[in-house]
This record gives structure tokens, sequence and C-alpha cells, in this order.
């Protein structure tokens, strides 16, 4: 820390995005155990009944039975109170910011290695045709569908035109990106949350990030205190929380 501090801190400007707000978040009451998430039914259909005959069971599944088992993720950081006393601006507050970005980057990290695990279908693309046979076909039209791709993935998309010669990506306000794509809204994260596969080619995840994964949570608190011995004080954030699939058929992992 500068001797003299006359400006606030410089707050990188970092993408503020938590992949938690699509996701299916469900706060539960024990460390383990299993949670029953309501799943598409498309097929299942009510028995015709006879005038006073008993009514039949409904013959469908109407819930995804989802085991989760919670884990602790925490981190501290120690301030000496000359830096506290000293500063020129409210550093326990910007630490305060930059422990809870830690937990949305948990949070991204985690439901990334969901996202692009065994449960889910993985398709390859080489042309516009490809992308939307995955749209059209192999996702269910009750979902609803999103794109997610990284910086380099979006670059790509953006520059690609139709036969027409009109960019592929068309404008969408209500969007994270500000795009659209064959009519799906557009999420753009940074190439270090989600990085370019080996092979050179773009990730993207296509479908409903709400009923592909699951995010438990059971508690999450912060902390402070006085280190009394060495005139200083702690700060400390504990998120307990799991991350697990729903509906296998929700979401397909695409290398662009």
């Amino acid at each position: 820390v500068p001797d003299e501090v006359v400006t606030p801190v410089l707050e990188l400007k970092n993408s503020k995005y938590n992949l938690a707000q699509y996701a299916t978040v469900k706060t539960v009451s024990a460390g383990s155990g299993h949670y029953p998430i309501a799943k598409r039914n498309e097929k299942a259909t009510l028995a015709t009944k006879e005038e006073l005959a008993e009514i039949a069971d409904v013959d469908a599944n109407m819930f995804e039975d989802v085991p989760f088992d919670v884990k602790t993720r925490a981190g501290k950081i120690a301030l000496s109170n000359e830096i506290v006393e000293d500063a020129a601006v409210d550093i326990v507050g910007e630490v305060k910011n930059q422990l809870q970005k830690l937990v949305d980057n948990t949070d991204n990290q985690n439901i990334m290695k969901v996202l692009t695990s065994a449960t889910f279908k993985k398709e390859n693309a080489t042309s516009t045709d490809d992308l939307k046979k995955i749209f059209n076909v192999e996702l269910d039209p009750a979902l609803n569908k999103m794109w997610l791709v990284n910086q380099s993935g979006f670059n790509y998309l953006d520059t690609l035109k139709d036969s027409e010669g009109r960019y592929l990506l068309q404008p969408n306000p209500t969007a994270a990106s500000g795009f659209s794509l064959f009519g799906a809204p557009v999420v753009m994260i940074s190439d270090a949350v989600m990085p370019n596969n080996t092979d050179g080619s773009f990730p993207m995840i296509a479908g409903d990030i709400s009923e592909a994964v699951a995010v438990f949570r059971r508690n999450q608190v912060t902390a402070q205190w006085d280190k009394f011995d060495q005139f200083a004080q702690g700060l400390s954030v504990i998120v307990r929380s799991d991350y697990e699939p729903i509906s296998s058929d929700a979401a397909i992992n695409v290398s662009l």
C-alpha cells in the first residue's frame, strides 16, 4: 500500500456475471439428500373416465430426483489495522467486494464443470446448418433455449453472414450480449471461464441451463473479526453449496 493514497481503489472491470442466474437454484436445509425438481413431460395425458368410474392414476414421472452433497468452500484474508486506518478509501468494503467475486467465480467454475461433463451430449458444428439442426431438432422446443459462448466464439459468430449478406447474429436488447441467434438469446462469457477447445474450435452450450443444472445452497456466511495479537482484523467468506446436473437432454455441448 503506498504511503499516500489520494484516489479510490481502481476496481478491475471484470465482467459482472454469475451463471447461477440461469440455473435452477434451491436452498436446502441439510448437507446432503435428494431434491425433487419438476421435469418436462410432454407425452403423459389424462385418461378417459367413464361415469362414476374411479379416477386413474397419472402415468407419468413428474419429478427429477436430484441427489446433492453440499461442500464447504471458504477463504480468508488478514488486514493490518494500519492499512485500514491509514487508507483514504474503505479498504474493508473493497475487500468484501473482492470476496464476493470469489463466490461468483466459484459458481461459474462449478457450473461449467457440470455443463461440460459427460452427462450432456457432445456435437460438432462446422456450418450454420449444423447449428440450426442442433437448435431445431436435437433440443426440445419446450425448452427455454439460449446460447452460452465465450468471447472467441462470439467474435466468430459475429462475423458470419447468410447468403444475402446479413449478419447471423441479430440485435436483441433483452439478451445479455445484446444479440440473439435463431431467436434465442446469446450470453457471452470470458475466455478465461470457458476456454477454447484444444483443437482450436470454439465451445458453445446450447439449451436450457435452468433444466440442465441445479445449484444447491446450504448457507453463505461472511465474517469479520479482530486479531488482537497482530493489531489486525480478519475477513472471511464461507459458502456451502453443490452443483448437479438435472436433465441430460436439456443442453448440448457444441464444438464450433
